[in-house]
């Protein structure tokens, strides 16, 4: 699996590395694909190399298993919301 994040994502967020992206992707709770979007969105959130749960919003490239993160930061209330994952 091919993972790039887009450089904003790291000077926004100076503290999520390259590689809590990546754990934070492999080692996903919840997923699920944003419908409506084009091109295709999809949200995930999962523990980094630290146990943060982050989240993250990536497209996905068309015949290989690659993904594009355009936006990584610890998890918010909002997120979990639209994933189902509150009371």
């Amino acid at each position: 699996m091919n993972i790039v994040v887009h450089p904003r994502v790291f000077t926004k967020r100076p503290e999520i590395t390259q590689i809590d992206v990546e754990c934070a992707i492999l080692r996903a709770l919840r997923s699920q694909d944003r419908p409506g979007t084009d091109p295709l969105e999809y949200i995930r959130v999962g523990p980094d190399t630290s146990g943060r749960l982050l989240q993250w919003v990536a497209i996905r490239q068309k015949g290989v298993d690659s993904w594009f993160v355009f936006h990584a930061m610890r998890v918010t209330h909002a997120m979990l919301k639209e994933l189902g994952m509150t009371r």
